[in-house]
Formats: C-alpha cells, structure tokens, sequence
C-alpha cells in the first residue's frame, strides 16, 4: 500500500506552518517542520506499519525516502507556504493546479478527498 505519510510535513501542508510563517520567520517555520518530521516516525509511520503488518498488508512511504526528504528540506520555505493569494495555499500546489500538469490518476479523475489536496 502506498501512502502520503509525511507530505504535509516535508511540504507544508498543514495550517499551523502557515499560522507560524504568518507570526515568525521562515527560521521558525524551517524548524517546526523538521521538528515534525524527526516526530514522524514515532507519532505515524511506526503505527501504520504494526497496522499493515497485522493485515499483511506491506507498506509503502514514497514521501519519507531519503531523496525526496532532502529535496523538500532543502526547498525555500516561501515555496511550500504562500500568503500571497489566501494563506492558505502552497505555491508548488497551486502552481500545479494552474499548469494542470495533474489531472488524473490511473486514467480517471482525482477526486475530493478528506484533506483536500488541491489536485482538482
């Protein structure tokens, strides 16, 4: 199973970076979410996999491989939050969204989710 664990953390996905951009620096921001990040695996990724393994189920972290970690690590905070439009939104999603340069998943339309991820 393929899951997004940790994209919010890496991308900024959450309000609370936003909130924190809002009322410190990119510093503060940067840290908040290494902060989260070094939390993942104990607070998520330990759970999901006792989870998956008692199903036999085997799990899959794209987001938390090294590579993409220390790309999005490395990324400029005003890149991942942008408080330019409405606060909430992240320029690489919306730059996406603008591009279309994801429309669809396995050749149907995404759809809403519970957390929405602006892939419209």
């Amino acid at each position: 199973m393929l899951t997004g664990q940790g994209a919010d953390e890496l991308f900024g996905g959450y309000e609370r970076y936003t909130k924190e951009y809002l009322r410190s620096d990119n510093e503060q921001v940067r840290k908040l979410m290494f902060k989260d990040i070094v939390s993942l695996s104990k607070n998520n990724i330990e759970r999901d996999f006792k989870i998956c393994n008692f199903h036999n189920v085997e799990l899959r972290l794209p987001f938390a491989s090294y590579d993409i970690a220390k790309f999005a690590i490395d990324l400029p905070v005003e890149l991942k939050i942008d408080t330019q439009k409405d606060g909430l939104r992240k320029t690489c999603s919306t730059t996406n969204r603008q591009k279309n340069w994801i429309t669809n998943f396995h050749g149907r339309q995404t759809e809403k989710s519970e957390y929405n991820t602006l892939l419209e």
